[in-house]
């Protein structure tokens, strides 16, 4: 009988590291976002 727990581990931890390269693909899209609209704020502004 294979052991549920471990194989929920795995799971969670796949889960956990596709997570973490998810939020850190957002973190860098949250940046050139950022970026982009600050020059859209400064274009509207003048």
């Amino acid at each position: 009988m294979v052991n549920k727990r471990l194989l929920r581990g795995t799971q969670t931890n796949r889960q956990q590291n596709h997570n973490v390269s998810k939020q850190t693909a957002i973190i860098e899209g949250e940046k050139q976002a950022n970026s982009s609209e600050k020059m859209l704020l400064a274009s509207a502004v003048i």
